[in-house]
């Protein structure tokens, strides 16, 4: 929970950062536009390292794109999309009316209903 606190902490401080942070260390810069570029940041700390894992962002972290829709639908080796910026408004079109059904629980379901 602390790293999730700090990384907020140094997003709303902006560029200054969070000078402090619970999880030590020293100060969490880099955090001001989202949390991947936050996670970047971090990332080659040791204290950080020896609790986390960055896992493959072909496999674990794609974006939206056509290749990895294909591939998740298809291939079924990517095991999270993410659906930002512009990709967006993709997510219900992925998930909810392509073949297979990756909510698999159709179209009535918590993940594509519409009501």
């Amino acid at each position: 929970r602390d790293l999730f606190k700090d990384m907020l902490d140094a997003h709303w401080a902006g560029q200054q950062g969070n000078p402090s942070p619970r999880i030590g260390g020293g100060g969490i810069r880099g955090c001001a536009g989202n949390e991947q570029l936050c996670l970047g940041a971090l990332q080659n700390r040791k204290d950080f390292q020896a609790k986390t894992v960055v896992a493959s962002g072909i496999r674990f972290n794609c974006g939206a794109k056509e290749s990895f829709i294909r591939r998740i639908r298809q291939e079924r080796d990517v095991e999270i999309m993410h659906f930002m910026g512009g990709s967006k408004s993709a997510a219900a079109r992925v998930l909810c009316q392509g073949q297979p059904d990756l909510t698999t629980e159709g179209p009535t379901g918590y993940g594509c209903s519409r009501s």
